[in-house]
């Protein structure tokens, strides 16, 4: 199972040519976690709550910089989001959303999102995902690191 520890450590592995934000200055505590599931009516599973009180939220795209010299240059499938809540304000895109009395969706790329219950399972729209939520952050990572190494031999003036 995947944990905040190597989430972080993956992150941390992206080379340059991506750029990363996260609202860990921000980040929620138990408190704003509280006034969430309150307004929402639902409980944040375990590893949820630990993600937004210690990254908040967290977006990671192929840096402008390189995206603009790119041919295939869809920038909805160049980025991750994975929403949270932080302590004062939160960008309405990027809070935790669609939320119901069984999931939230954290995650989204492009036209796919990704859910999770109180219990940490994760469902996406292809079903039921084979790990947590920490599994699949770092795999959507690992996809988007994939696309960009295919792209660059296509666009050998980078």
């Amino acid at each position: 199972m995947g944990s905040l520890k190597n989430l972080k450590s993956r992150i941390l592995e992206l080379g340059d040519e991506f750029s990363y934000v996260d609202a860990a200055e921000n980040a929620a505590d138990l408190m704003s976690v509280n006034d969430f599931e309150q307004h929402c009516g639902f409980r944040l599973c375990d590893d949820l709550v630990e993600f937004v009180c210690a990254l908040g939220m967290i977006a990671i795209k192929i840096s402008p910089e390189i995206l603009s010299n790119l041919k295939e240059n869809d920038s909805q499938i160049n980025e991750i989001y994975v929403y949270g809540i932080s302590k004062g304000k939160t960008p309405e895109w990027m809070k935790l959303k669609d939320f119901n009395a069984e999931s939230v969706c954290f995650f989204e790329q492009g036209e796919s999102k990704a859910y999770v219950d109180i219990d940490g399972v994760v469902f996406t729209d292809e079903g039921k995902f084979d790990g947590d939520m920490y599994d699949f952050i770092i795999s959507k990572i690992d996809e988007l690191e994939e696309k960009y190494s295919r792209l660059i031999p296509q666009n050998t003036q980078i």
